[in-house]
């Protein structure tokens, strides 16, 4: 049966989503814990990657799973295995050529930026120490970063990728 996962983690701990040989990843996290689980490796595709330290609210992954299992239950079971810096939010039966990276619809960005350091924003914003914008300022040039944009500038060329804007 091949499940859809909705997870969230504080990307604090974590050298971003994909297994690397170095360094521990949110995939090798989970990887892990569903083979302490199962007694069998099951590999876990992404919507997509985070960098070091990026913290995910809502980022979604598919896996095959090798039992029959009602994915709520799932849900309760893998996060009694998983580390506090990482948490299955649902889990859902999906189609058998359902895939995390490319069924993806959209993505949200969300940056958070403040003025003030303090010990409890110092993991979750940016801080600019001199960022004196007027609240109209904001405002003003907000529109520029929402809606759809075309990143392809910032990735790699992948010639078997056909689903391009």
């Amino acid at each position: 049966m091949k499940l859809l996962i909705k997870m969230s983690y504080d990307g604090q701990n974590f050298n971003g989503w994909q297994c690397q040989q170095s360094g521990r990843t949110v995939q090798d996290v989970l990887e892990e814990s569903l083979k302490r689980l199962t007694g069998i490796e099951i590999k876990v595709c992404g919507s997509g990657r985070t960098d070091s330290g990026v913290h995910a609210l809502a980022q979604y992954a598919h896996f095959e799973f090798p039992f029959d299992i009602n994915p709520d239950k799932l849900v309760l079971v893998l996060n009694a295995k998983l580390p506090p810096d990482l948490k299955i939010i649902s889990a859902d039966l999906v189609k058998p050529d359902f895939h995390a990276r490319y069924s993806a619809c959209s993505r949200t960005y969300k940056y958070l930026l403040t003025n003030e350091r303090t010990p409890f924003n110092r993991s979750y914003k940016s801080f600019i120490p001199k960022l004196n914008y007027s609240l109209e300022q904001i405002l003003h040039y907000l529109p520029i970063f929402i809606g759809e944009h075309d990143f392809t500038l910032f990735s790699k060329v992948n010639p078997d990728l056909t689903n391009r804007l």
